[in-house]
């Protein structure tokens, strides 16, 4: 028999040394709600949706995807030491859900991929307030989406590299500085309409500047490692292998 808990969430925050502190989170929900032992939930689990999801830190809180029934799945905050848990913005309003997700800390802020009928699937960043939660780049046309995925830092720099789907692109590089203006095609690797999927994104610094590394597929060379330095002339075919 499952255990039935009353609340929904627990988290660890991590301070400057390497202990760290489980503090437990009112119930969102205002009920109780079977939950696994497991880390991940079962097929037969009707209320994995409702599971807190995707924690990143952002100063003294954490963002994350929630579920409320009044709000559907949106981005929520909740304080370091467990003293509030507010919603963010409720990007689809009422109960439907904007699945927040892919949640990436940059340069202060928080990026992530959220869904809202005008727009589609598109990239989203917050500073931890309802006012500055908002939509950073429509990248595909009107209600298409561009679903951006593998969101990525590029180490101090405060822009994000991920992977977007355009109709003149197909699944390609693009980068963001959380404006509209600098949110764009980092490379075309594919060219054209073909996709090169760009994944398995992971940053580092080289001892003189921040990069990524990536694998993505290019006719000639099929799939293979590339980098990027946030240019269009630094993202290149890595290596052959």
């Amino acid at each position: 028999m499952l255990p039935r808990v009353t609340f929904c969430l627990s988290i660890l925050i991590a301070g400057s040394g390497t202990a760290q502190t489980q503090v437990h989170i009112l119930d969102i929900n205002k009920q109780s709600v079977p939950i696994s032992l497991s880390s991940e939930p079962k097929r037969a689990d009707r209320n994995h949706y409702k599971r807190a999801r995707e924690f990143v830190r952002l100063g003294s809180r954490a963002i994350f995807q929630g579920y409320s029934p009044m709000t559907g799945r949106e981005v929520f905050t909740v304080s370091a030491k467990g003293s509030s848990v507010d919603l963010l913005l409720d990007i689809e309003p009422g109960y439907k859900h904007s699945n927040p997700t892919e949640f990436v800390q940059a340069g202060g802020l928080v990026y992530f991929s959220a869904y809202q009928a005008a727009t589609g699937t598109e990239l989203w960043v917050t500073d931890g307030t309802t006012k500055g939660t908002r939509l950073v780049a429509d990248l595909a046309s009107k209600t298409q989406s561009s679903n951006p995925v593998h969101l990525c830092a590029l180490g101090t720099t405060g822009k994000i590299v991920f992977r977007a789907t355009t109709a003149a692109t197909g699944q390609e590089l693009f980068i963001s500085d959380g404006t509209t203006k600098g949110t764009a095609l980092l490379k075309d690797i594919g060219s054209g309409a073909s996709s090169s999927y760009p994944s398995y994104m992971t940053g580092f610094h080289d001892g003189k500047k921040d990069l990524v590394v990536f694998q993505a597929y290019s006719a000639s060379a099929g799939n293979e490692i590339w980098i990027t330095d946030g240019t269009t002339a630094g993202t290149r075919l890595l290596k052959d292998i």
